[in-house]
């Protein structure tokens, strides 16, 4: 029998505040604020803070795109996520918000574990945000958010290597006033959210923000019993996966302590709490309802996903006007904790389960000092120093089955026999039937007890390959989980300094230089928990459990585990140190007061670290070399401004991490240093046509290729990716938009359209030769999303706003994001279920749409 949920039709908190905002809120506003210009004849001035100083984005001699509120506020942009399908060079994978992928120009981190850094530098007013998750949060009462791309280490610093986003808050001022927005639309989504700024005393001024957001899955999915807890049966119940609930608070308290001297208290707080990444697996031997893959239809898992965070942070600026410089100092202290418990095999099938559940708990203090100045040569310098110390924690269970256990060592047969992976019941089990003796579970007793399965041998008579197999068949239908705990202690110090010449009244040349130094503490301590028993009459029962992981522990000269005062193993710590001074060097040059050139040359750095998920050396640190050239430039009278940049950078040492195995190992996590290169060419416009539309088109191209590519034991040159383009990057992307403006009477509608193409790229874990696609238990050219060589298809997505803005200050607003409901896929199937069967991969996101009023007072 099939037991359905219903869903409950009691309103939430938010829901129910939204209407009775809704309906209460003209009475809100006051007064009005001065009649809104609409004359948009030249395109929009873009002041950025890029170079530490307020500057022209255009005189600006970097690859930047940046976008003001009105900007992101006419598009839709809520977060992060939504500048992927905007800005030139970046890519985003948001569907883990704690554990978010920010990509700029084909770099990123792809190691979720604490033991290495992000390889996007990620800063909220100033501050770094050591962790990504800690950084997607809504942009709400957001002034602008500015992405650099290349490296930015001498001014941005701590892992700046591929590029730095900066979000910048709007500060509080002498008005008071405030905004009311109300949203509502399909998936369940409703959102409010408010701002309000005001002078508390004199020259003391405070701003605050709050978001409230909640949204229902968009994935319908069937969900069986968790073979861990429940045991595995039949019965299952309807559930909608993707669904997503967040607060956020956020204040500023700005103090003008005199007119050479302010003060500014910044503090946020977000919690989110919803469902982990849903993801569908691509083998048709796993599902029970249906042999047809679809992976926009009903999803099948054994488990019921989560994801928390509580993040809190605050901060002190301080700015001083001194005689002959401007001097900055950033005080913040950060707190982050979350739990993301998902899904990782995507099936409901036991012999593929993989579930995993990672907590986390972080905390930041950093410190930064800065001079910045100008002489009356018009140089302009600065000068600063940072400091920052990471405290940080990760509880990591890696939760299988016994029989997933099995699948991943017949799987990994099967892959040397060039044969796809299976899931079919009764296939190999447990390595004895179909397969030569000893390749499933029982390949792994004897490679892990040898010596145990020996002395049983002189007791039963029977061979240790027929033991191993006897105690398989005993154990199937256990648990088998691994628990890992990871502890860093990370301190990071650095000096920079950056000046930028007049040599004539066109040319200028900067010269910085930054000095890194990270120094990295780190234990781990694993162990699997498990309740592996001997049945063998007159064979007195044994758990094996510590005897398959005790190796990630503190042990003694003689081998043995270290026991602290309580009896309990303490972890195998590892410290290094890291240091490297980075350049930058940039030739500008003011062709006149509407076009300038530049010429760069940068060198990234990003620390070494340590496997969280194994036992294993220290890897090496990151180090890029950037070459770059570019033109910014406005025409037309101001009504167009065009930026272009063509690049090339090389990497060494790029820290790439991949699940790994071989027969008679258990799966095991691996963090190799690879080499890379890439070339590319960026292109930014905004026209406007005429006062009433406006254009804009963003284009990106980037060619990338594997330089080195290290094996781990086990892998053989199909695993070799030297040559390929790096994973997850396309060669060629775009976006177009178009807002037009229609004159009312006392209002103007707007209308806004655009429209995003991603061309196709190689998955995560794809691999395109003939042989690694006859691994595949499916036919790539059978499923829409991908290619016939398992490549990420390429995908167009529309977006659409209609809005009308009132003289009196509220607005009104329909939209559609994907306007065209595209089915399309994020990547190509693989991910860690590969290693037990399961390829998997996740949708985009379907149709949405909605209505959303505002209201300024």
């Amino acid at each position: 029998m099939n037991n359905k949920d219903h869903t409950s039709l009691r309103p939430s908190l938010l829901a129910t505040s939204i209407c009775a905002l809704l309906f209460g809120l003209p009475a809100i506003a006051q007064e009005t604020v001065a009649e809104k210009d609409i004359e948009r004849a030249e395109v929009e001035v873009l002041q950025v803070t890029a170079q530490k100083r307020v500057e022209n984005m255009q005189e600006v001699p970097i690859a930047i795109s940046a976008f003001s509120a009105n900007t992101m506020k006419r598009i839709g942009v809520e977060n992060i996520n939504d500048l992927g399908n905007i800005a030139a060079g970046l890519e985003t994978n948001v569907t883990s918000a704690t554990q978010p992928k920010y990509n700029i120009r084909g770099i990123k981190t792809n190691d979720f574990g604490i033991g290495a850094d992000p390889a996007v530098a990620v800063y909220v007013d100033g501050v770094y945000a050591g962790r990504s998750g800690a950084a997607l949060v809504n942009f709400n009462d957001v002034e602008r958010v500015e992405v650099l791309k290349g490296p930015q280490g001498t001014l941005f610093g701590r892992n700046a290597a591929a590029g730095a986003i900066h979000i910048i808050t709007k500060r509080p001022n002498q008005e008071t006033e405030g905004e009311l927005e109300l949203s509502a639309g399909n998936h369940g989504h409703m959102k409010l959210e408010g701002s309000y700024n005001t002078e508390i005393a004199k020259d003391v001024y405070f701003r605050g923000g709050v978001t409230l957001s909640e949204r229902d899955g968009y994935i319908d999915a069937r969900l069986y019993p968790n073979p861990q807890t429940e045991g595995e049966g039949d019965d299952y119940r309807m559930i909608k996966l993707g669904a997503d609930s967040q607060q956020t608070l956020r204040a500023a308290i700005l103090w003008e302590a005199s007119d050479k001297t302010e003060v500014m208290f910044r503090t946020e707080f977000n919690e989110m709490d919803g469902d982990s990444r849903p993801i569908y697996s691509f083998n048709p031997d796993l599902y029970r309802d249906t042999d047809t893959l679809d992976p926009y239809g009903v999803y099948e898992q054994d488990f019921e996903q989560l994801q928390t965070r509580h993040l809190f942070g605050a901060s002190i600026e301080v700015n001083h006007e001194l005689d002959f410089a401007t001097f900055t100092s950033i005080t913040a202290f950060k707190r982050f904790d979350t739990e993301n418990h998902t899904e990782d095999d995507g099936s409901a099938n036991v012999r593929a389960y993989f579930a995993s559940n990672n907590i986390e708990r972080q905390k930041q203090f950093s410190q930064e000092l800065r001079l910045a100045g100008s002489t009356d040569s018009g140089m302009r310098w600065t000068l600063g120093a940072t400091y920052l110390n990471e405290d940080i924690y990760q509880h990591t269970v890696a939760e299988f089955m016994t029989e997933s256990i099995d699948s991943f060592a017949i799987n990994e047969s099967l892959k040397a026999l060039g044969l796809p992976p299976t899931g079919a019941p009764g296939m190999g089990i447990p390595g004895i039937i179909d397969m030569p003796l000893g390749t499933g579970l029982s390949g792994y007793l004897l490679g892990f007890i040898p010596n145990e399965l020996a002395y049983l041998s002189s007791l039963t008579g029977f061979s240790s390959v027929e033991l191993a197999n006897m105690i398989t068949l005993d154990n199937l239908g256990k648990p088998w989980n691994e628990f890992t705990d990871d502890f860093g202690d990370y301190t990071s110090y650095a000096a920079f300094a950056d000046m930028t010449y007049p040599v004539t009244d066109k040319l200028d040349v900067t010269v910085g230089v930054r000095w890194t130094r990270d120094e990295k503490d780190f234990g781990i301590l694993s162990y699997y928990q498990n309740e592996i028993t001997i049945p063998i009459p007159g064979v007195p029962a044994s758990d094996f459990g510590l005897a398959f992981g005790t190796e990630y522990v503190l042990r003694d000269e003689a081998g043995d585990p270290i026991l602290d005062s309580d009896g309990m193993y303490q972890p195998s710590t590892q410290s290094n140190t890291w240091s490297k001074v980075t350049p930058r060097f940039v030739v500008d040059y003011q062709w006149s007061d509407d076009v300038m050139t530049y010429l760069s040359y940068a060198e990234g750095f990003k620390a070494g670290g340590f496997n969280s998920l194994g036992k294993a050396a220290p890897f090496a640190q990151e180090d890029v070399v950037n070459k770059e050239i570019g033109m910014k430039s406005t025409w037309l009278n101001k009504t167009l401004r065009l930026n272009l940049s063509a690049f090339e950078y090389d990497y060494t040492n790029l820290q790439f991490l991949r699940l790994t195995g071989s027969n008679g190992n258990v799966p095991v996590y691996n963090v190799r240093n690879v080499d890379a290169s890439g070339q590319g060419f960026e292109l930014e416009s905004t026209w406007a046509m005429t006062p009433n539309l406006n254009i804009t088109f963003n284009y990106a191209y980037l060619d990338t290729e594997y330089t080195r590519y290290a094996l781990f034991e086990g892998e053989t040159e199909a695993d070799d990716l030297t040559g390929q383009p790096m994973s997850s990057v396309p060669k060629n992307r775009y976006f177009i938009s178009g807002d037009y403006f229609v004159p009312l009477d006392g209002a103007e509608l707007l209308f806004h359209v655009d429209y995003t193409w991603v061309d196709e790229r190689s998955g995560s874990d794809a691999r395109e030769s003939a042989g690694a696609l006859a691994l595949l238990p499916y036919n790539p050219a059978d499923i829409h999303g991908l290619t016939a060589d398992n490549r990420v298809d390429a995908y167009d997505l529309v977006n659409a706003r209609i809005v009308y803005i009132s003289e009196d200050d509220w607005e009104v607003a329909l939209y559609a994001r994907n306007l065209l409901d595209e089915e399309y896929l994020l990547d190509a199937p693989g991910g860690q279920g590969t290693n037990t069967g399961s390829p998997n991969t996740t949708r985009g996101m379907p149709r949405s749409w909605g209505v959303q009023f505002t209201q300024r007072f």
